[in-house]
């Protein structure tokens, strides 16, 4: 389908855009947000005829992408600190431990689900919080506002309405302008944090 084609081109123009314009102090986060576009590209490779299992196209790839988002915004919120105040780098990491344990939870369909939905609205008020903490040190705040809500708008279309077997372009078209501005914003934040250091 031509919408995931289209999400599919804005993870890779987004990938290289963040490779290019990410400062080369922050090749951890750099990693993990690598981490987290390569999971979306995974996940919509069967739209070019790609044959992936279903189990590392659509479970692992999603839980490993919004781990590794997780991931990145506790990175991205230990560097926004003082340097006197920042919790030990490690404790980032502590998103990791969902890789471990959802082996324990594959098995349920229902349990899957929730720990998605969960995970995923845990990073939109992550990221909601962290605009409001930075949004008059943010050149473009709105567009990090307009990114989190594109994103909020296709989290609830795909988990809450039928928009999913009728009209999924329309999620993938929220999905792939959420990227863009958000990783545009990311590039903001990455400054202030240059400024901060």
């Amino acid at each position: 389908m031509w919408s995931e084609i289209l999400v599919l081109l804005t993870t890779v123009t987004v990938t290289v855009y963040l490779f290019l314009n990410t400062d080369r102090n922050f090749q951890y986060v750099r990693f993990f947000l690598l981490a987290v576009l390569l999971s979306l590209v995974i996940s919509f490779i069967p739209a070019i005829g790609i044959e992936v299992p279903d189990i590392i196209a659509g479970e692992w790839s999603r839980i490993a992408g919004i781990t590794s988002l997780l991931i990145v915004l506790g990175m991205v919120i230990r560097e926004l600190r003082p340097l006197y105040a920042r919790h030990p780098a490690s404790f980032s990491l502590t998103p990791a431990a969902i890789m471990i344990f959802y082996p324990f939870i594959a098995d349920v369909e229902v349990l899957k689900d929730l720990l998605n939905q969960i995970l995923q609205a845990g990073a939109l008020v992550i990221t909601f919080l962290l605009y409001l903490s930075l949004a008059a040190r943010l050149k473009f705040h709105f567009v990090l506002l307009t990114g989190i809500g594109l994103f909020s708008a296709a989290y609830l279309l795909y988990w809450f309405s039928d928009v999913t077997e009728n009209l999924p372009w329309m999620i993938h078209l929220f999905l792939s302008f959420g990227l863009l501005t958000v990783s545009y914003s990311f590039t903001d934040i990455f400054q202030v944090i240059r400024g901060n250091g």
